[in-house]
């Protein structure tokens, strides 16, 4: 995969995870785990 795709896929990625975490409750498992997943995307 180029370079450029991945970048395009970890954007895409990176929203669609942010829209689903306005959704969840701060305290519950499922927006803990999406955080994990939140701060890895940015890093990247």
């Amino acid at each position: 995969m180029a370079e450029k795709e991945l970048m395009q896929k970890n954007v895409e990625e990176f929203v669609q995870l942010q829209s689903y975490m306005l959704l969840a409750d701060k305290d519950s498992e499922v927006y803990k785990a999406m955080k994990v997943r939140y701060n890895t995307l940015k890093v990247i």
